[in-house]
């Protein structure tokens, strides 16, 4: 839009019915080019530089019954950068990219709505997102993923859950931050009797030895059993030790094994 030359413009463009997905707080990058009013000659009366950014909650999709002043403004925005006559002659715009966060935010979904009210603009792109923590493990825990908070200095609580095998020690727990990020965890998990860790987990006697030299040990597997029997089978025969290494220095690994734990 680049109605510069008439006074008291009003223009409005909304997006369509966006759903929440769960997020309490929303992001929105906007990118856009921006004429200088000083490089159009007659129209510093009317010309503008800004742009006006709102939204509008809502349970389900209203169609056009939305009226413009039931929209609640986010923010004023203005270009960083605008171009002139001489940039456009050499097909050089100079492209703005600004973020604005809305929240906290309680219904299904929302629309966005921009207000022209003079300016020589065009939005080249609108990103609409929000953040999370992405699930991660601590201390023997497990942290599943999380939407970050409903304002940009809260913080969302998280507790984790103890990998197979281990026991909580303290209760362990982390901070997911606005920013989608993991703050120091607190807590943690401890193997259970008869179980060491390895490698973020807890493992038994024959794991801990497979894990160090799986070269050493082979399990066959019987064609004749059911698939579940056949798991069942062969994990039994493994923790037996039924079939060992072949060679003499499998035998000394594990020889050397055995003695590392006397």
């Amino acid at each position: 839009v680049c109605n510069v030359m008439s006074p008291s413009q009003n223009n409005w463009l909304r997006t369509v019915w966006l759903p929440r997905d769960g997020a309490r707080r929303i992001y929105i990058e906007v990118k856009f080019t921006l004429r200088d009013c000083n490089s159009m000659p007659g129209v510093l009366g009317t010309c503008k530089e800004t742009f006006n950014l709102y939204y509008y909650e809502s349970d389900r999709a209203v169609g056009s019954a939305i009226r413009e002043n039931q929209f609640i403004k986010i923010d004023t925005i203005a270009a960083d950068e605008s171009f002139t006559g001489a940039d456009l002659g050499v097909r050089r715009l100079k492209l703005n990219t600004e973020v604005r966060g809305v929240g906290p935010l309680s219904r299904r979904g929302f629309y966005l709505a921009f207000q022209d009210i003079g300016a020589c603009i065009a939005l080249t792109s609108v990103r609409v997102y929000y953040k999370r923590c992405v699930g991660i493990g601590r201390n023997l825990a497990v942290f599943t993923d999380v939407v970050t908070g409903a304002d940009s200095s809260s913080l969302v609580e998280v507790r984790g859950r103890c990998v197979d095998h281990a026991e909580e020690r303290d209760t362990p727990k982390m901070y997911c931050s606005a920013e989608g990020e993991w703050l120091v965890p607190i807590g943690r998990c401890v193997c259970s009797a008869g179980f060491e860790e390895h490698r973020d987990s807890c493992v038994g006697e024959f794991e801990r030895r497979y894990a160090t030299y799986p070269e050493c040990f082979a399990v066959f597997v019987v064609d004749l059993f059911p698939i579940r029997e056949r798991n069942e089978h062969t994990a039994e025969a493994a923790r037996r030790n039924v079939l060992l290494g072949k060679s003499a220095r499998c035998r000394n690994k594990q020889n050397r094994t055995r003695g590392d734990n006397m």
